[in-house]
């Protein structure tokens, strides 16, 4: 049995996006952050024959605050948002969402990493129309409400947290 949880994809003519339930173990207690991984395809033809390069994809976790912020630029609350990822080292990632006025959205994780002389960068993107944003809002605000164990958190309190996140007195 995989460790790992549900997934959602998204597909266009040239990457997949997947999002991830990646189970983390703090004590007693488990939660779950997301994992994104972006990689491009392979071959798109007419048959919706669709093969990802999982050779060259970037992963990234989100924690709780990332999860907040994807949801929060998914729902199309904020235009643009910036994720820094944990640093390991001399190795660091960082995701870029925006939501642009043509009525796409883009992702795009870059990882970077310094070593022995050298440095390698890394970067992936996939572009989609905004209306395929929802499936993946699903998985991110109810990750949010299945993580809070201190009392039961519907999505709409969800939502409503998210919305409170953003406004300004």
């Amino acid at each position: 049995m995989s460790t790992f949880g549900e997934i959602t994809e998204l597909y266009t003519k040239t990457a997949v996006l997947q999002l991830q339930r990646v189970p983390i173990t703090k004590g007693d207690v488990v939660t779950h952050n997301l994992q994104v991984t972006i990689a491009p395809l392979l071959s798109y033809d007419n048959n919706n024959s669709k093969k990802a390069d999982f050779a060259q994809k970037v992963v990234m976790q989100l924690s709780e605050a990332g999860i907040s912020n994807l949801a929060i630029g998914l729902l199309g609350f904020k235009k643009a948002v910036s994720i820094e990822g944990s640093r390991h080292g001399d190795s660091a990632k960082v995701l870029y969402l925006n939501v642009n006025e043509n009525a796409t959205t883009n992702i795009n994780i870059s990882s970077s990493s310094k070593g022995q002389g050298s440095n390698s960068r890394q970067t992936q993107s996939i572009t989609f129309q905004n209306t395929e944003r929802y499936p993946l809002v699903r998985i991110a605000v109810s990750q949010l409400a299945k993580n809070n164990l201190d009392h039961e958190q519907s999505y709409a309190d969800t939502l409503n947290l998210l919305k409170a996140c953003i406004m300004r007195p």
